[in-house]
């Protein structure tokens, strides 16, 4: 083959690589052009030769035959195979072998070509054919089996044969195309060993360098990539140089790749992009990598290292807008920063300034995007130097920019620091408002720019400047009810000059009748004529002529601004402190307007009535204006705060229903607020000591209102007690049920609330269920120091104590003595167990308990089942028997009962359990402790007897005593 057939067959093979995307329009012109010469020579064998232009021109007509064209194609199909089957039998040539070869495969691809056009038609065909004809449509695959068949053997034939590459790169690009890769690999590698001049050279690397590529072989690929850049006029060059960063840009060595990729940006920069080109992505991959530097100062260093390229603004520029795309708008910011300090001159710095704003408003520094604006306003408006230089004969992109930052940033500042009363930013404001004026004079803006100014300087207290800028204002706006409200403002202004400068009213006054007088009509049609007036009469009231404050404005009052009018008398009557004069005007305008402003006005003068009410101790007259005040202005913080006040009085009072009521109300207008809760909390404080289970009412109606969990347990705690010192077991089971459902209670409450539980139960019969919940406490003794517990088994023991007391001595009296007398010893030793813990609270109980199974005991012995048949002598000396026998348990109570009160003395307790063996005392030894007092104004003072030393199933009391 001819050294140019040699490139066109290498050409033609490589076709299918991604970066080929015009060659499809070249093959069909250079087929087309071979068919019809075959054509030509087949049907006018006469004709002479024609040039080639003249064929193409005919081509148009030529293909339209489809069915002789696939022919024909097929036709050099066949004629390949012919010469393939010579092959062993007769020798070929290596030129005839690789003619026919291009032949062969410009038709395999021609005829490829027309069976996907003719799929993809029949695709969008489908819904017009049946399911059957659906299932037979296969989408067409090239075969070049054949081929792969022949040249595996005639390949070695030709390993040293000058063009015998081709013949190889055939092979290759076959397997290739089939799938066969590895192979394909091993061919393309044999041939380059093969044949080290090959022209096919820097295709075939570029191939085993994408097939290494696309394996994920690193290593392999980037070797074969940079074998390619040997050929620098090669077309595969750049496309290598490509595909060598992308190798570093996977192996996460970014700065590699950043270097490659820019040096391929060096080879084919023009001064622009043009889309979709190699150029374009190399550009995006450049960008990726120095994304993925280890940080911005890296990615500004490696710039300005590489040194200025005509495109490193570009780069900076789409690198930021990458960072913006992927969120990481700190690393858009420092990168734009850059930019601006490498290109200071640029002619889009401005742009840039904005798109850091814009940036600084997405991270949420507000503070930064403003700043930021203010600088690039200041620095390159149509008054810098800058801005003379980059456009000498303007920019109106410029000018656009600049014209619709400055009122932004002038508003921002303006709003935030009124907002914020910050003084500093209200006057960058004005100096933002008074730039714009001078930059754009003619602008349609300025009119609204000089009337913020106005209002700025209103807000910084320059109050007569203020004015003086609201009446140029109202010289740029055309009549009409706007200008009437810049004069009004102006009338304002004025009106706090005055309030401001008593030396000069005077003059003030007349300031503000100028005006009036220049915009009466603007100022009538904007609907604040009347306010003017109202305005003048201000300044007169001030004077103190309220009465002359009222009757100029009493012909207002019979026109359509009636209700303004009213108000405003309303005003003047409240300035004298005349509130129900006022309160009276107020409810007649309420029943003509629904303004908010009104009902909260007159809520707030009824709220100070009642307060005035409240100081004078007229409790009920106050409690109906807190009432009205409410009424008239629900979900209000005056209604609220009159709530508050009503439930207080009610508090005061004791009028407990109506407090719920006011509570009712202040959950469903506030049910937010903490008031009824604070109510019912003072209330039930309040009710404690008095009315107890009212309280605990109140407290249990609080925790259904609180919404924080440790006050909700708190009162539902505090109720609980309450109800169940108060006999209500039922209630107090139920919240102290519902006290223990709640998690991250503390111990010691948790044991408290499981004690009382198990006490109201008992209290309420459900022994059994009693008696869960106090073992479930019992089992925690020994592990937990806790007084409840204690006071658990004293409760236990207890419920010992009523099986101990429910026995009796009867017949046989042996057996029922012995089981009694045990009881009694278990029971006393226990509760001298009890008693040694210290708790000195729980002392009384525990003496009261032994000394009544004390006299338990004795009374079980006298009231013992007598023998029968005694004489009458005999049953007296029985009893007398039996008067001997309990007598000891008599004087052993006695002595417990005093041991408690020597405790009571020592510990200074005084509860109702020292108070029943006191009881008791007198009862056993009325001589001694049951004294009656009948001299009027002296108090029975108690005298303690002496200490009792006794000793009780063996336990020493005495011990205890001194402890």
């Amino acid at each position: 083959m001819k050294k140019g057939n040699n490139k066109i067959f290498s050409h033609r093979l490589s076709q299918t690589n991604i970066f080929f995307k015009n060659f499809y329009p070249c093959l069909s012109v250079f087929v087309c052009v071979n068919l019809w010469l075959i054509i030509f020579f087949l049907l006018l064998p006469s004709c002479q030769t024609v040039e080639k232009r003249g064929i193409e021109k005919s081509e148009s007509k030529i293909v339209k035959d489809e069915s002789l064209e696939e022919r024909i194609l097929k036709e050099r199909i066949r004629e390949w195979e012919d010469h393939m089957n010579l092959i062993g039998y007769k020798e070929l040539s290596l030129d005839t072998i690789l003619k026919v070869t291009e032949g062969y495969f410009e038709a395999k691809e021609i005829l490829y070509k027309k069976e996907v056009e003719e799929y993809e038609k029949a695709l969008l065909d489908q819904e017009a054919r049946s399911k059957k004809q659906e299932e037979e449509i296969k989408q067409p695959e090239q075969d070049y089996q054949s081929l792969i068949k022949y040249f595996r053997i005639i390949k070695d034939t030709y390993s040293y044969k000058k063009e015998g590459d081709a013949i190889y790169y055939a092979l290759g690009y076959a397997l290739y195309e089939q799938g066969e890769r590895d192979e394909a690999i091993k061919v393309f590698e044999d041939l380059l060993t093969n044949f080290s001049k090959s022209a096919y050279l820097p295709e075939v690397n570029f191939r085993i360098g994408e097939f290494y590529f696309e394996t994920g072989q690193m290593g392999e690929a980037m070797e074969s990539y940079i074998r390619v850049l040997s050929f620098q006029k090669s077309v595969f060059y750049d496309k290598a140089l490509y595909k060598l960063g992308w190798v570093y840009y996977k192996s996460d060595e970014f700065r590699k790749a950043a270097d490659t990729f820019m040096s391929l940006i060096d080879r084919t920069w023009e001064g622009e992009i043009k889309g979709g080109g190699l150029l374009e992505e190399t550009l995006s991959c450049l960008i990726m990598s120095l994304g993925h530097f280890d940080n911005m100062e890296q990615v500004a260093e490696y710039v300005q290292y590489k040194g200025l390229r005509r495109y490193t603004s570009l780069v900076l520029n789409k690198l930021g807008e990458a960072f913006v795309q992927q969120t990481r708008y700190e690393a858009a910011i420092y990168i734009y920063k850059s930019f601006i300090e490498i290109f200071p001159d640029n002619s889009d710095i401005p742009f840039i300034y904005e798109k850091i704003a814009i940036l600084y408003e997405f991270i949420g520094d507000r503070e930064s995007a403003l700043n930021t604006k203010w600088v690039f306003v200041n620095q390159y408006n149509s008054t810098t130097a800058w801005y003379r230089k980059s456009y000498p004969h303007g920019s109106d992109k410029i000018d656009s920019l600049i014209s619709k930052t400055i009122p932004y940033v002038s508003r921002i500042y303006h709003d935030s620091g009124k907002n914020e009363s910050d003084l500093n930013k209200l006057k960058l404001a004005i100096k933002g408002y008074r730039l714009y004026l001078s930059l754009f004079p003619n602008s349609p803006e300025c009119k609204e720019m000089n009337l913020l100014l106005a209002e700025a300087l209103f807000t910084v207290k320059a109050y007569h400047e203020a004015g003086q800028e609201y009446e140029r204002a109202a010289r740029l706006y055309p009549e009409g009810s706007k200008r009437g409200e810049i004069a009004y403002s102006a009338i304002l202004s004025y009106a706090v000059v005055f309030n401001e400068a008593d030396e000069k009213r005077g003059e003030t006054i007349k300031d503000a009748v100028r005006v009036l007088t220049a915009y009466r009509k603007d100022i009538s049609l904007s609907g604040v004529l009347e306010k003017s007036l109202y305005m003048i009469s201000d300044m007169y009231a001030r004077t103190g002529a309220f009465n002359w404050a009222r009757e100029n404005l009493m012909p207002l009052t019979k026109g359509k601004e009636s209700i303004s009018a009213y108000k405003k008398i309303a005003e003047f009557y409240l300035a004298e402190d005349r509130l129900n004069e006022a309160e009276e005007i107020y409810s007649k305008l309420i029943s003509q307007s629904k303004e908010p402003e009104l009902r909260e006005t007159l809520a707030m003068l009824r709220f100070r009535i009642g307060e005035g009410y409240l100081k004078m101790r007229r409790l009920n007259e106050a409690a109906e204006k807190f009432n009205q005040a409410f009424t008239v202005y629900p979900g209000s913080a005056v209604g609220e705060g009159a709530l508050m006040k009503l439930g207080y009085i009610h508090i005061q009072t004791g009028n407990i229903k109506e407090l719920k009521r006011v509570v009712e109300s202040i959950s469903k207008s506030y049910p937010n607020s903490t008031v009824g809760v604070s109510l019912l909390l003072e209330a039930g404080k309040k009710l404690e000591k008095g009315e107890p289970l009212k309280a605990a009412m109140l407290y249990e109606e609080a925790s259904l209102l609180v919404t924080d969990l440790k006050d909700l347990q708190r009162f539902i705690f505090v109720a609980g007690i309450l109800y169940e010192k108060n006999r209500e077991y039922n209630k107090a089971s139920d919240l102290f049920k519902r006290y223990l459902e709640y998690k991250l209670i503390p111990q010691d409450k948790e044991i408290e609330a499981q004690y009382r539980l198990g006490y109201s139960q008992l209290k309420l019969g459900r022994k059994k269920e009693g008696m869960e919940t106090l073992n479930r406490l019992i089992e925690l003794k020994g592990n937990i120091n806790n007084q409840f517990i204690t006071r658990t088994e004293l409760l236990l023991l207890g419920e010992r104590q009523n099986i101990y007391m429910d026995v009796k001595l009867t017949h046989p009296f042996e057996d029922t003595l012995k089981r009694k007398s045990e009881l009694l010893n278990n029971l006393l030793k226990d509760y001298s167990s009890i008693a040694k813990l210290g708790i000195s609270e729980l002392l009384p109980e525990i003496f009261f308990s032994m000394g009544i199974a004390l006299e338990n005991f004795r009374d079980s012995i006298l009231q013992s089942e007598k023998p029968a048949g005694l004489t009458k002598e005999e049953m007296e000396e029985y009893n007398f028997l039996l008067e001997e026998k309990a007598y000891p348990y008599d004087e052993q109570a006695v002595k417990v009962y005093e041991s408690c009160m020597q405790i009571s003395r020592e510990y200074k307790i005084y509860n109702e359990w020292m108070q029943k063996n006191l009881d008791r005392l007198e009862a056993l030894r009325p001589a001694l402790y049951k004294r009656e007092f009948t001299l009027k104004e002296v108090k029975p003072i108690f005298i303690y007897p002496e200490p009792a030393m006794i000793e009780v199933a063996g336990y020493e009391m005495q011990k205890y005593s001194k402890q």
